[in-house]
């Protein structure tokens, strides 16, 4: 459990509770839980933490956020286990990560967990706001536009764009002006929508 640099990078990385599983005929009992065969190699990880660099431009008030792994069993058969951003610390309010690209993009999130089982997504919850540049609402001011994604097992999803205030108006001359706050796609099968 002890904190270490990953690579040449500014990221972070420690973890604790891990198991090695070399056997290819009995595996630790993580890797039966999963429904794993009893030729399973590879590893279990409890809990993990992966810790953002500084160049990110996060600090401490906007951005609290670390990297986290729960239950992680990967080797044989895929990766199992929930992957999740997540505060720091308890109780710390969203988002708990705030990064700034330049000086006019933005990118927070407020909520990011992925559950996996055997390579296949389970669980998914993916919320957090943009700001683009160029990309203003209806009173002028840059968009704070606000992004939920849910991922389902099959590889479909679907994603929601909101803004509060609406995007800018658009105008076909006198005829009509359409204010836009939310858009919505997705994928469903081999249809995207």
């Amino acid at each position: 459990n002890y904190p270490a640099r990953i690579g040449n990078t500014e990221f972070g990385i420690q973890f604790s509770a891990a198991k090695l599983d070399l056997s290819r005929t009995r595996n630790i009992p993580e890797a039966d839980a999963d429904g794993r065969p009893q030729d399973f190699i590879g590893a279990y990880v409890q809990q993990a933490s992966i810790t953002f660099p500084q160049f990110w431009n996060h600090d401490q008030p906007n951005s609290t956020g670390v990297i986290t792994g729960r239950n992680l069993l990967l080797g044989t058969g895929g990766l199992s286990g929930t992957l999740a951003l997540e505060a720091k610390t308890v109780g710390t309010l969203t988002p708990v990560l705030k990064v700034r690209f330049g000086d006019n993009f933005q990118v927070s999130l407020d909520s990011f967990s992925v559950t996996f089982r055997q390579n296949v997504i389970t669980k998914s919850e993916i919320l957090g706001t943009l700001r683009l540049p160029g990309v203003t609402d209806s009173a002028g001011n840059p968009a704070d536009v606000r992004i939920d994604i849910h991922i389902r097992e099959d590889g479909d999803f679907d994603v929601t764009a909101s803004e509060n205030q609406g995007f800018s108006e658009l105008r076909v001359g006198d005829i009509f002006a359409l204010t836009i706050t939310a858009l919505y796609f997705g994928k469903s099968d081999s249809d995207f929508y």
